[in-house]
């Protein structure tokens, strides 16, 4: 009875987690520290989170029995919200805007040096956030050509997995979905990973390549290019056929 109890009450929090970000067209990647900036789309989950998917990630990368058998250390976890002290507009993009002293450290792990949150990771954001976001029906509006966007932090977490060898630092960011003041906030998840053991980085690679093949079938719309032209939409694709 508890432990069941228990269960549900993590599907249900994996549930609404899962909907903060797909009720409003948020970016939500899972990408490997080695990746290449032409080709973060292929580890976009943007269209494919769900229960399922989550939970088959949850098991294929052991970070679910690395919790259960308590060998998963929480390095950080920190808000950015209205009541922190340090700002609340923490501004990570455009470069131009973000504050140097403050966001460093915090775009990258306080243990894996190759874990990096590269600029490539923004520009892509920005993509995506122009396509589902800013847009009427999908279409970008001219409106948005003079709007300035900013991305800004608002959770951070990094956790070792010790069970595999496994660093992950998972990132929130908001940006917001109308010039308006008080209007609600969008909600982004990026997330870098660095896996010590070459053959299970491979085969997360290759979970994510499929999920982007099944998002692509499924839904389409968009796909990512492995050769880095990021988004390219349906119609433009039949055009050139």
């Amino acid at each position: 009875g508890t432990r069941s109890s228990i269960s549900c009450s993590y599907i249900s929090q994996a549930r609404r987690c899962i909907q903060s970000f797909k009720k409003v067209n948020g970016c939500v990647v899972f990408i490997p520290s080695d990746y290449r900036d032409g080709e973060i789309g292929v580890f976009d989950a943007s269209q494919v989170l769900n229960l399922v998917t989550y939970y088959a990630l949850v098991l294929v990368s052991f970070t679910g029995l690395s919790t259960f058998l308590r060998w998963t250390e929480t390095v950080s976890v920190k808000d950015y919200g209205a009541d922190d002290n340090i700002d609340n507009n923490l501004i990570v993009w455009p470069r131009s805007e973000r504050d140097a002293d403050q966001c460093g450290d915090l775009l990258q792990s306080d243990l894996e040096p190759k874990i990096q949150f590269r600029d490539s990771i923004f520009e892509y954001m920005e993509k995506h956030i122009e396509k589902y976001d800013w847009g009427e029906g999908g279409e970008r509006s001219t409106k948005d050509d003079e709007r300035n966007m900013k991305i800004k932090l608002r959770r951070r977490f990094e956790y070792r997995f010790r069970i595999v060898d496994l660093n992950v630092v998972m990132l929130h960011f908001t940006t917001s979905s109308s010039d308006q003041e008080g209007a609600d906030d969008i909600l982004h998840l990026i997330e870098v990973y660095h896996i010590q053991s070459p053959l299970l980085r491979i085969i997360l690679a290759q979970i994510f390549r499929c999920l982007a093949v099944i998002s692509r079938i499924l839904f389409g719309g968009w796909t990512s290019r492995a050769a880095g032209e990021g988004f390219v939409d349906g119609d433009d694709e039949k055009k050139k056929s």
